[in-house]
């Protein structure tokens, strides 16, 4: 009898190197089933008869049962061919072929957006232990978001062969198949500057690299402008300071390729939540604003006393306490009225007290200290004065 076929690969191995199932037979009209080598077996009226991989069409390549098969077309050997109902006559004419094709591979990855077009891909749906080499991967764009691999190159690694496999469509992006995720690149925040009485640090933020993760800050040659921020508080003693708002534009480099503390940003649009205090992450630094503190007291006297208590008074009439007279400059706008606290005293030249008409040549307010602004926002620890401000006076006799 003879038993006439048209053998193709199936869908469980289609475009492998290695053959383990029919999925498509016609032999007449008995269907085919694996046995998980390369050969196939028929079963006609419950009986079933096995055909054997002969060679390749172009005759370079003789197989095993079990051997690999490169991409090709390859023959079906008569002279294996076995009925377990029965011999089969002699002259059994088998017609077809068994077609390898190409598997094809997908080309996945992730990376942190780093302002380059290229990665290293991982290569899937390879054959089980198989691997090839790569190059030339080329992106279709080089900023976060979905991306593909719009060109690369495959050869042959470790004796497993480029030409058994095709690459994917490189037109466009395929989940699962062609499909590159470039994430954002994520920014620290910081900002430093002196107390001014107002939230604002948009002219003093600074984007910056995230400690030990290499894969943050802008990348090189790159950056942002800075359009607006705000800072959690606008005083000196506060804890944990953070900038609670910002607003960024693109210069150089692109906002949309950047992140700040997990949130997306948007190039013109306030980021307004979701930002926090981090050390090395989200910070701001406020320092006291120093003031100028000096006396505008003229004629500052005092009848001899026998001590070096400041106290003052008009020709000989009876000492009485000092009534300092303060200029500050450099007040925070907004803030005004200063008061302070001090010890005062006459002293010397040399800045030792004195009690004596001859040595005396000033009054001294020592341990200066500010004791409250009188009007305004500001706090005593939003600023910093001299320990001590002095004016000409004398002792009389």
């Amino acid at each position: 009898s003879n038993i006439v076929g048209t053998f193709v690969t199936g869908a469980t191995d289609t475009g492998s190197v290695s053959i383990n199932a029919i999925g498509t037979t016609n032999v007449q009209t008995v269907s085919g089933t694996a046995n998980g080598s390369n050969n196939w077996t028929f079963g006609p009226s419950g009986n079933t008869a096995t055909f054997a991989i002969a060679t390749r069409s172009d005759g370079t390549n003789a197989d095993t049962a079990s051997a690999k098969l490169d991409v090709g077309v390859y023959g079906l050997s008569p002279g294996t061919v076995t009925y377990d109902g029965g011999p089969i006559a002699n002259g059994v004419e088998v017609v077809g072929s068994v077609t390898v094709s190409p598997r094809t591979v997908t080309l996945t990855g992730t990376k942190v957006y780093d302002g380059d077009d290229t990665i290293q891909v991982t290569v899937g749906n390879l054959v089980s232990g198989e691997s090839l080499d790569q190059s030339g991967v080329v992106l279709s764009s080089a900023d976060a978001g979905d991306r593909y691999v719009s060109a690369i190159a495959l050869a042959d690694s470790g004796g497993f062969k480029a030409s058994n496999y095709e690459l994917p469509d490189l037109t466009a992006f395929a989940d699962g198949s062609n499909d590159i995720t470039i994430t954002r690149r994520p920014l620290s925040l910081s900002a430093a500057r002196v107390y001014d009485g107002t939230t604002d640090v948009a002219d003093v933020v600074a984007l910056g690299a995230i400690t030990a993760n290499a894969d943050s800050g802008l990348v090189t040659g790159e950056t942002l402008t800075v359009t607006a921020a705000t800072a959690s508080a606008a005083h000196v003693a506060s804890s944990d300071k953070y900038i609670a708002s910002i607003t960024l534009s693109d210069a150089s480099g692109s906002v949309a390729n950047y992140s700040l503390q997990g949130n997306d940003l948007t190039a013109g649009a306030a980021l307004t939540s979701g930002l926090s205090f981090g050390a090395g992450v989200n910070t701001v630094t406020l320092t006291p604003r120093t003031l100028t503190v000096s006396l505008s007291n003229t004629g500052v006297e005092k009848v001899y006393d026998g001590n070096s208590n400041a106290t003052v008074s008009a020709g000989n009439s009876a000492n009485t306490a000092f009534t300092p007279s303060f200029v500050v400059n450099n007040l925070a706008t907004g803030d005004s009225t200063p008061t302070f606290t001090y010890v005062g005293r006459y002293e010397d030249g040399s800045g030792n007290a004195s009690s004596s008409v001859t040595g005396t040549t000033r009054l001294a307010l020592n341990s200066l200290a500010l004791d409250a602004i009188g009007s305004g926002s500001g706090q005593t620890t939003d600023y910093s004065i001299p320990s001590s401000v002095t004016v000409a006076a004398s002792i009389t006799p």
